[in-house]
Parts: structure tokens; C-alpha cells; sequence
């Protein structure tokens, strides 16, 4: 079973991230995205994550081509991971923020801000909306590991 996620990042006003289907826990997707800003930066992730790909199936820093992978179905995106293609980058249900009551089915929000990673827990409320809920705030440096692809 998936857990599903969002990776977003912060605006003016509050966040706009795209989806993200596999191996979206806590434990897992802040080494991934520290990992990714470490090698880089903050602006080249949010490009690569957010502003250029619609869809993720999973995000992979260790993802390239010539090894064996679970998603030869999807577009690989070479050390960031695989990338749905079935859903385009204009596509009304693309991109998520802050304003959407209905989040995919979603467990859990990554917003990159430029200091830190903002991790968020996602629950219905008694309307049947999804929420956000602060979890933790993590500075990049503490999560920052050093990986090549």
C-alpha cells in the first residue's frame, strides 16, 4: 500500500506542491529531500519537484537509468526519481496549495522552505476536508547527507 504524499513549496501566502504516490513517511522522504537540497540547492529541487514535473510515482535520489526499478512505466528523472505520465504539467488537478480541501487521499505534506524542511501531517476534520497539521520543522543541515548518482 502506497503512502502518498505532497511536495510543496512555500509561498507568499502558504504552499503549492505536486503529488507523490509511493514512500511519502517521514522517515524516509526527509532524508530524500535533504539529500537532494544538499546536493542541489533549494532553488534546483523546488525547479526539478514542483515547477517542472506534474506527477511523481516515487522521488528517488538514487534513480538512474541502466538499474533495475519497480516504475519502468513511468518517466525517470535522473536522480530525483520517476515521474507519472499521465497527467499534464498544466492539468487543473496537477498542483496542490494550501486552499484545497481535498488532498489525494495524501498522509503527509513536505514544504520546502530556503532554511528548512516543513513536515505536516494530513486528516480529515469532522467536515470530511483535509487538513494540514504541523509535525516538525527540520533545518536542512540536520538532514542533509551526501548522495551521487
Amino acid at each position: 500500500m502506497a503512502t502518498r504524499g505532497i511536495v510543496a513549496k512555500a509561498t507568499k501566502n502558504g504552499w503549492e506542491g505536486r503529488y507523490c504516490h509511493w514512500d511519502n513517511y517521514p522517515e524516509r522522504m526527509t532524508y530524500a529531500l535533504g539529500a537532494l537540497v544538499a546536493r542541489d540547492g533549494v532553488d534546483k529541487v523546488i525547479q526539478t519537484l514542483i515547477t517542472d514535473t506534474a506527477s511523481w510515482s516515487q522521488i528517488e535520489p538514487l534513480a538512474k537509468s541502466g538499474t533495475p526499478n519497480l516504475y519502468e512505466d513511468k518517466a525517470l528523472v535522473e536522480g530525483y526519481g520517476y515521474a507519472h505520465t499521465d497527467i499534464a504539467l498544466d492539468d487543473d488537478g496537477a498542483l496542490f496549495t494550501h486552499k484545497d480541501t481535498e488532498l489525494a487521499w495524501c498522509a503527509y505534506l513536505y514544504i520546502i522552505h530556503e532554511t528548512h524542511l516543513e513536515v505536516r501531517r494530513i486528516e480529515h476534520d469532522e467536515k470530511g476536508n483535509d487538513v494540514t497539521i504541523f509535525e516538525k520543522s527540520y533545518p536542512w543541515e540536520n538532514i542533509a547527507i551526501v548522495v551521487t548518482v
